[in-house]
């Protein structure tokens, strides 16, 4: 049997025999191991025993493999989970020696604090250790149930974490996409500025153009008018004095 137990070692669930019964004949489940070879050393000659209980010890016998068959199956599924190795109760047969008739594995069920996938990991395993022997008890089917309903809430806490990292995701994308816009439309405006004065420098008469070329034909009518103030007309010279 399987016990799911709190994080501060509370067991959460009642202790059971493995295969759903209760020891028969047990005065002390804790009897330790040097008196269970005092019993055995004690214990009456095999032949001295009836038919009866030749057959109460075979059963006994069947019984205590199968129980430690099933805890060890808890107990290597469990892994870290598990709170110490399987503890047995057991009973006396005919023949004085003492059979486990009955065990537990206690299993730490706790939820991983902040951590939903570690959370989903351990229950998932705690499942496994539930359902790992051939044929799980009532307890271990609770347990079993226990470990699922942890797993689906981790899970649910899980699938919200992400969609709230989407969210947030989604609305850093859009600040992002409205701060570029806004430094292309400043790049844009900048653009039109300089154009603007790029044109209104184009509308100055460069050295060299017209107004250049007025005050030339002025200089030049200057310089006409004087001649002919010294000289007078004279056949044949002039100058041309463009329009």
């Amino acid at each position: 049997m399987i016990s799911g137990i709190s994080s501060d070692g509370v067991s959460i669930n009642g202790l059971i025999s493995a295969l759903g019964s209760s020891p028969r004949g047990c005065t002390n489940c804790s009897e330790d191991s040097a008196k269970t070879q005092e019993a055995q050393s004690t214990s009456p000659n095999k032949s001295e025993l009836t038919e009866e209980e030749r057959r109460e010890v075979e059963e006994l016998k069947k019984r205590d493999a199968e129980v430690r068959r099933h805890e060890q199956a808890h107990k290597a599924a469990a892994g870290g989970h598990a709170k110490g190795g399987p503890t047995y109760s057991y009973e006396t047969g005919p023949d004085g020696r003492q059979y486990a008739v009955g065990g537990e594995v206690q299993i730490d069920t706790s939820e991983v604090s902040g951590d939903p996938d570690a959370t989903i990991r351990k229950m998932r395993q705690i499942q496994r250790a539930a359902n790992a022997p051939a044929e799980p008890s009532s307890q271990d089917r609770q347990v079993a149930a226990q470990a699922a309903a942890k797993l689906q809430a981790a899970q649910r806490e899980k699938a919200a974490e992400q969609a709230e990292k989407v969210a947030g995701g989604q609305a850093n994308s859009a600040e992002e996409s409205r701060q570029i816009g806004n430094a292309q439309e400043v790049r844009a405006q900048e653009s039109k500025i300089q154009d603007a004065q790029a044109s209104d420098a184009s509308g100055l008469e460069p050295t060299g153009g017209r107004a250049t070329e007025d005050a030339s034909n002025a200089a030049a009518a200057k310089l006409y008018e004087g001649l002919q103030a010294q000289d007078g007309p004279k056949p044949g010279r002039f100058i041309d004095v463009a329009a």
